[in-house]
C-alpha cells in the first residue's frame, strides 16, 4: 500500500505542485529518477528512500511514455502487483537531448530537468574549438546554462593553460562562463559552487578521460565515483562510469553525472546555434538582407566582421556548416512525418542553400565537422565514413 504525503513531502516538490497532486490524488507516490541503467530505473523519495522501478512490468508499458524516463526526472510511482513502475513523468525543463545513436531518426534524453550544465574537457589532451561549439548548441536547445570547465589544470604549466583557455574562450564566444579547475588541488572548485545551491541541478557532459568522475568525487565529497586512468600515448580514458546518476551534494544541490559521449548527433538546434554563435547572430541582424547567407551578399555584415578580423573565418565556416546540418536534420524529420501522413514534402536542398551551404558542400563539410565532433573513442575507427551529423557505435560508462 502506498502511503499518503506528509507536509513534509508536500514540501520537497518545489515548482510541480499540480503534477504532484494528481500523482497523490491518483494514490501514486512522487519521486525523481536518480539512476538509469539497462531497463532499470533507481527513484529517491521525498524522505530520502531508494527503489528499483522495472520497466518491463505491465504498468510501465501501458503508459506508453513517449520518451522513456531519464536521471533527473521527476516521476509518478506505483506498484503493479508487488514491483514498483514508473506511471507518469512531469513535464521536463532543462533537458540534455542528442540523436540517438541507435535510432539516427529518433532523439535520446540524456538527463532532464537540468539548471546547468558542465560542459567538461581535460586539459590534458588537444581541445578542438568545434567540438566545444556543439556541445554549446546541444546544451543551449536544451534550454539549460552551459559553463565550460578546463580540468586537470595541475597538469600543463600556467603558460600552456592560459593559452589553452583563451582558445577555448574564442571558440565558445561571448556570454559563455569558462572555469578552470583541478579535482586535486581544488583549485577553482568555488566557481563551481555558485550553480550548485539549494534545489539546483548541474549536469556533467563530455568525453571519456576529461575527469568527470574526479569531479563528481571533489564535489560530492569521497568516492561516489570511479576514477580511471588515461593511456599516456593519446590521453584518452576508459570508461569508468557506466549508468546516469544523480548525486546529491552537501550544499543541498544535485549533480547528475554521465557516461562518456561518442557522438553529439544534434536533434533540435537550430536556436541553439545560434545562442552558442551569439557574436555571428548579432551581427547577422544587421545583415542588409534578413535572409542573408553570409556568402557574397551585398552589405553582409557577419562577412564584414571576418574581413575586419574581429570574427575568425572558421568560427563563421562552424556555424554555417551546423546551420547546415540541423536543416538536414528537419527536413528528414519531415519526410519522416510526411510519409506518415503528418506534413508535406520537406525543401531539403533549399534548406542547404538557405544557410549558405550547397548540396556538394554541404556533404563535404558535414562530413569533415563530424569527425572533429565524433571521433572521440578508439571505436570510432573512420569518421570520414559517417553520413553528414551521423554517428557511429553506443556509449559505454
Amino acid at each position: 500500500m502506498i502511503p499518503s504525503p506528509d507536509g513534509a513531502e508536500r514540501a520537497a516538490w518545489p515548482g510541480y505542485e499540480q503534477f504532484c497532486a494528481e500523482q497523490w490524488s491518483a494514490g501514486r507516490r512522487v519521486a525523481r529518477v536518480v539512476v538509469v541503467s539497462r531497463g532499470f530505473d533507481t527513484v529517491r523519495y521525498a524522505d530520502g528512500s531508494e527503489e528499483l522501478t522495472d520497466r518491463s512490468t505491465t504498468a510501465f508499458r501501458v503508459a506508453q511514455f513517449g520518451s522513456p524516463p531519464a536521471v533527473g526526472d521527476v516521476v509518478g510511482v506505483t506498484l503493479d502487483g508487488s514491483t514498483p513502475a514508473i506511471v507518469a513523468i512531469a513535464p521536463r525543463h532543462g533537458v540534455i537531448v542528442r540523436r540517438d545513436p541507435a535510432d539516427r531518426m529518433s532523439a535520446q534524453v540524456v538527463a532532464a530537468n537540468v539548471d546547468t550544465v558542465f560542459c567538461v574537457f581535460g586539459l590534458d589532451r588537444e581541445l578542438r574549438p568545434r567540438r566545444v561549439e556543439r556541445v554549446l548548441v546541444l546544451v543551449h536547445e536544451g534550454g539549460a546554462d552551459p559553463v565550460v570547465v578546463l580540468t586537470k589544470a595541475d597538469l600543463p604549466d600556467g603558460e600552456e593553460r592560459t593559452r589553452v583557455a583563451r582558445e577555448v574562450v574564442e571558440a565558445v564566444g561571448p556570454g559563455t562562463a569558462v572555469c578552470v579547475i583541478s579535482s586535486r588541488s581544488g583549485a577553482g572548485l568555488d566557481e563551481l559552487g555558485r550553480y550548485l545551491g539549494p534545489g539546483a541541478t548541474a549536469a556533467l557532459l563530455g568525453e571519456s578521460g576529461a575527469g568527470k568522475s574526479s569531479l563528481v568525487n571533489a564535489l560530492v565529497g569521497g568516492d561516489a565515483a570511479l576514477v580511471g586512468a588515461v593511456r599516456g600515448r593519446d590521453r584518452r580514458g576508459r570508461h569508468t562510469t557506466t549508468a546516469r546518476r544523480l548525486f546529491l551534494l552537501p550544499s543541498g544541490g544535485a549533480l547528475i553525472d554521465t557516461p562518456g559521449l561518442r557522438a553529439l548527433g544534434l536533434w533540435d538546434g537550430a536556436e541553439g546555434v545560434d545562442e552558442a554563435f551569439p557574436d555571428v547572430a548579432a551581427l547577422a541582424a544587421d545583415c542588409r538582407f534578413r535572409d542573408c547567407r553570409h556568402l557574397d551578399e551585398p552589405g553582409c555584415a557577419v562577412r564584414g566582421a571576418v574581413a575586419s578580423g574581429s570574427v575568425p573565418a572558421a568560427r563563421l565556416d562552424a556555424y554555417r556548416v551546423l546551420r547546415a546540418e540541423m536543416d538536414t536534420v528537419e527536413a528528414k524529420k519531415e519526410a519522416g512525418r510526411r510519409q506518415r501522413g503528418e506534413g508535406r514534402r520537406p525543401p531539403l536542398r533549399r534548406n542547404r542553400r538557405r544557410a549558405g551551404v550547397d548540396d556538394d558542400e554541404a556533404q563535404a563539410d558535414t562530413t569533415r565537422y563530424a569527425d572533429a565532433a565524433f571521433e572521440t573513442e578508439d571505436e570510432i575507427e573512420d569518421a570520414s565514413a559517417l553520413e553528414p551529423g551521423s554517428e557511429s557505435g553506443t556509449d559505454e560508462g
